[in-house]
C-alpha cells in the first residue's frame, strides 16, 4: 500500500471499528500523521502503533516494502535528527477517547506526548510500551483513571522511575462519582522487562497502587530496590541480581544458623509468588 494511499484510506475510514495495527510510522512526518485522523475514530477499540517496518496480516502498513526487505532484519535504531520527527508524528496520532488498548512499540522519540496518560483516555485499561529507545522518562500513566495492565519493556534509556510516572492526580475522575487522589487507582498488574539502566524506583506512597495484584520484574539488572505496596501484590522477580541477592540473604538468615559473608557468595535466584514466601536458591562458593 503506498504512503499516501494509506493515509487517505485511514482518513475515509471514520467508522473503522475494533483493532488497527499501523506500522512504517518512520516514513510518516507531522503533516501525514495529523491529516489520519486518528482522533476521529470512535469505534477503535485496541490501536498498535509501529515504527519498525514489519509486514504481517491485517495490519495496514505505510508504504511498499521494497525488494529483498520481506526478509530484512527491522532496526528501530534513529539517528538523532529523527527523533524529534518521531515525537511529532506521534503527538499527531492521538486516538480517540473511546479507546481501550494501546500499544507503541519503536517508537525512538526521547519523550512521550502529553496525550500518553491524559485524562482523555479515560477508558483505556491497558497499554504497552515497547523498544523505545531513546525514551529517558516514562508517561505519567498514573492518572489514567480505568487502567488495568500496564507493561514496560525495553526502554533502555530509562535510569529513574518516579513522581513523573504517577503523574499529577489531584483531578482525577473515579467511578464517576469521586475523586480518586492517588496513583493508579485501578491497577492490577505491572510488568517491566529488560530496563538495562534503570537503577531507582522512587515516588510511591502508601496510597498509591491500592488493587494491584501482580507485579513482575525481569531483567533489571541494576534495580536495586522496589517499593513497598500495601496492596500485597503477588511478584515476579527474575535475573535482577541487585535486587535478588538481598532477598537470597534475608532468607537464609531466617532459615540456617550461620552465613558465608558475601565475598564467599554466588547467587543464582529466582523469586516467584508471594513476596512472603519467596523461593530462592544461593549457591555458595568455596
Amino acid at each position: 500500500m503506498d504512503l499516501l494511499d494509506a493515509e487517505s484510506e485511514l482518513d475515509e475510514l471514520i467508522n473503522i471499528r475494533g483493532d488497527l495495527h499501523i506500522i512504517g510510522l518512520s516514513n510518516l512526518d507531522a503533516a501525514q500523521a495529523a491529516n489520519v485522523n486518528l482522533w476521529k475514530k470512535e469505534g477503535l477499540q485496541k490501536l498498535t502503533l509501529e515504527w519498525c517496518d514489519i509486514l504481517q496480516n491485517s495490519d495496514v502498513t505505510l508504504r511498499d516494502l521494497q525488494p529483498n526487505e520481506a526478509n530484512r532484519v527491522p532496526d528501530c535504531r534513529c539517528v538523532p535528527q529523527q527523533n524529534d520527527r518521531a515525537a511529532q508524528v506521534l503527538q499527531c496520532l492521538r486516538p480517540n477517547s473511546n479507546l481501550e488498548e494501546l500499544i507503541i512499540k519503536g517508537y525512538n522519540g526521547s519523550s512521550f506526548p502529553s496525550w500518553v496518560g491524559s485524562l482523555p483516555l479515560d477508558r483505556l485499561a491497558s497499554i504497552e510500551l515497547k523498544d523505545c529507545q531513546n525514551c529517558e522518562e516514562l508517561p505519567p500513566l498514573g492518572c489514567l483513571p480505568s487502567l488495568k495492565h500496564v507493561v514496560i519493556q525495553s526502554l533502555p534509556s530509562v535510569q529513574l522511575v518516579g513522581p513523573e510516572f504517577l503523574g499529577d492526580v489531584g483531578d482525577i475522575p473515579y467511578n464517576n462519582r469521586k475523586k480518586a487522589y492517588f496513583a493508579f487507582p485501578a491497577l492490577e498488574s505491572l510488568k517491566f522487562r529488560d530496563m538495562g539502566a534503570w537503577e531507582e524506583w522512587s515516588g510511591v506512597k502508601d496510597e498509591h497502587f491500592p488493587e494491584l495484584k501482580y507485579l513482575s520484574i525481569v531483567s533489571c539488572g541494576k534495580l536495586k530496590v522496589l517499593p513497598n505496596f500495601t496492596s500485597g501484590p503477588k511478584q515476579r522477580i527474575r535475573n535482577c541480581e541487585k535486587l535478588l541477592q538481598p532477598l537470597c540473604q534475608n532468607i537464609h538468615w531466617n532459615l540456617m544458623e550461620y552465613i558465608p559473608p558475601s565475598s564467599e557468595l554466588s547467587y543464582t535466584c529466582m523469586a516467584e509468588g508471594d513476596i512472603s514466601i519467596l523461593e530462592a536458591s544461593c549457591s555458595y562458593s568455596t
